[in-house]
């Protein structure tokens, strides 16, 4: 018999998908035997790196980071958070390189879809019990953060329904795990992952007509269903949509306008390299008087200026605390993944699997694009998940363009 191939870096990575919304010690765990099987793996076996284009603005985008730190800690400020940065990007940038089947990158999907919904199931049964006063996932912590972890996993679970390949067991077990991450999702009450489903729905509905009459129709149905739903049932999100100003419309500024107003004065601080990733919360009013010394604004004026512990938006939130530096380099990994989803999409209507996991890789850059004009998108666990998402479309379309290739090749 030969040698069976353990594959260690593999159920390293089971062991995060299970873990990320729900254990702390064992999601940290498992990110420590990632990093250590894959330098010894990379080593050993002599693996390729630097190869990828979204691998290398994964990389571009942590390096960059860091930059941004060094140059904030040079200018007196605490820079612990940037690790949070360095562990997702890290995940990343290994996963786009851990060499995994087609039937492993399943695997790894359907852990990540099954943890969130037990997640989802274990927030409910602490409403219930009155441990917890709001509906939060158990590792993920605040609601708005268990609102953009469950949007990301709903954007990777309504994909497979295009798969069309399901014995009738298994297609009621998929659309019951849907069901309850929609009701998760509902129940997480955030506006903004309501924007981004629409923007998901519509691209679902695009993408439907164009691979079949019959298939637009059917998630143009669906889509319509779930409207349908949502206006009839009224959750309580619903009001919270309908009853609160959207920005840049009326003539008083919305709470969002008025903190950005806040992020912008702190910007002109310290421009290239921020205040410190994990610092937005030492913006005050005083504190802004202290660095605008010479100018005459009163910081103090609740009509202009609202402080918060963040900016309620990523790429200004990235601006403040990374700088310049910072920003760019979140653009460059944004257009990294956008360059992934131009170039991923010819040919993709010919394979349900590959349309599948193309869908996956664009609903999540819908979804922390959005999300992330409203609130603090690519933090922590979702940050992860993120990653995950990204590497494993990466690697099934990666595979499904070689397969073709050869096919092609094939006189």
């Amino acid at each position: 018999m030969g040698k069976r191939n353990l594959n260690p870096e593999f159920y390293s990575l089971c062991l995060l998908a299970i873990s990320l919304p729900i254990i702390e010690f064992t999601k940290n765990l498992a990110c420590l035997l990632l990093l250590v099987f894959f330098l010894y793996q990379t080593i050993t076996s002599k693996r390729k790196v630097l190869c990828s284009p979204v691998g290398n603005c994964i990389l571009i985008f942590v390096i960059g980071s860091i930059i941004a730190a060094i140059g904030a800690y040079v200018n007196g400020y605490d820079i612990g958070k940037i690790r949070d940065i360095i562990r997702y990007g890290s995940v990343g940038w290994m996963m786009i390189y851990i060499p995994l089947s087609k039937a492993k990158i399943y695997t790894l999907l359907t852990l990540l879809i099954l943890s969130t919904t037990v997640a989802i199931i274990n927030a409910y049964w602490s409403l219930h019990e009155g441990r917890e006063k709001y509906f939060e996932l158990r590792s993920i912590g605040h609601i708005n953060h268990s609102s953009i972890y469950i949007l990301l996993t709903i954007g990777a679970t309504i994909p497979l329904l295009f798969l069309n390949q399901y014995k009738k067991i298994n297609l009621v077990i998929l659309w019951i795990l849907l069901a309850l991450l929609m009701v998760g999702l509902l129940e997480s009450n955030s506006r903004a992952t309501m924007l981004a489903l629409v923007c998901i729905s519509i691209n679902l509905v695009f993408i439907g007509f164009l691979k079949s009459r019959e298939s637009g129709i059917m998630t143009t149905s669906g889509v319509l269903l779930l409207a349908a739903l949502f206006f009839a049932s009224q959750p309580s999100v619903f009001h919270k949509i309908s009853d609160n100003d959207i920005v840049f419309v009326s003539d008083v500024k919305t709470p969002r306008e008025k903190i950005w107003n806040t992020t912008w004065q702190a910007w002109k601080h310290s421009p290239v390299f921020g205040i410190g990733y994990g610092n937005y919360n030492i913006i005050t009013a005083e504190q802004l008087s202290k660095w605008n010394p010479e100018k005459n604004i009163d910081y103090n004026n609740q009509e202009t200026y609202l402080y918060s512990s963040h900016a309620h938006n990523r790429f200004l939130n990235t601006l403040v605390e990374g700088g310049v530096i910072g920003f760019l380099s979140l653009i460059v990994l944004l257009f990294g993944i956008l360059f992934a989803v131009w170039e991923y999409k010819k040919n993709i209507l010919e394979n349900n699997h590959a349309l599948a996991f193309w869908l996956i890789l664009a609903n999540t850059l819908i979804t922390i694009s959005v999300v992330g004009l409203f609130n603090t998108t690519l933090h922590h666990e979702h940050g992860l998940l993120t990653m995950m998402l990204l590497a494993l479309s990466l690697r099934f379309l990666s595979y499904h363009l070689h397969e073709k290739a050869i096919n092609e090749n094939v006189v």
